[in-house]
């Protein structure tokens, strides 16, 4: 059976930095939304892998929406 593990070469191990915001918002007694936003500079390594180009890193944005109910 092969591995599903990355060889250490292979992984992509460094980051120059981050920025984030979010905010929540009461919506009466019980609810609650929240917005989330992140972006993270230069991610990874300056290799060239077969899966994934990195020579100059790479900017990744992630951003999510949750909802909370308090009973």
């Amino acid at each position: 059976m092969g591995s599903s593990q990355p060889s250490g070469k292979d992984s992509l191990d460094s980051v120059s930095g981050f920025i984030s915001a979010g905010a929540g918002f009461h919506l009466g007694e019980r609810w609650t939304l929240s917005l989330d936003w992140s972006r993270y500079f230069n991610v990874g390594d300056e290799d060239d892998d077969e899966d994934f180009r990195t020579q100059d890193g790479a900017d990744i944005d992630t951003a999510s929406i949750s909802a909370s109910y308090r009973f």
